[in-house]
């Protein structure tokens, strides 16, 4: 009886752990792709989502939006990284769905 307990336990916190992944990380992966992006122009808007959300920590996304005001490419100063690396961030997430518009 006591396995029961404890397994039910345990099963109870990976379920909770799970959803508090799923309402936390893609906030997180939006924060640090709008941080990412901010030094070389002006972030309007940024949406991650995935499910499960913990996909996000091996790098895949269900979908990315990306809206931005203005951005400036400048491959030539080594503090930023030209357009094609910066939105090039396929080589740290995999979306299935990504669009990029500047407004």
């Amino acid at each position: 009886m006591r396995r029961l307990i404890a397994l039910a336990i345990v099963l109870g916190v990976i379920v909770l752990l799970l959803i508090v992944a799923q309402l936390v990380l893609p906030g997180i992966a939006a924060h640090r792709l709008r941080d990412r992006l901010s030094k070389s122009g002006q972030v309007i808007d940024i949406q991650v989502s995935a499910f499960p959300a913990i996909e996000l920590l091996w790098h895949q996304a269900d979908r990315v939006v990306v809206r931005l005001k203005s951005y400036r490419s400048n491959p030539g100063r080594s503090t930023h990284r030209p357009a094609s690396s910066t939105l090039d961030w396929s080589r740290s997430v995999t979306p299935r769905f990504a669009s990029a518009a500047l407004r």
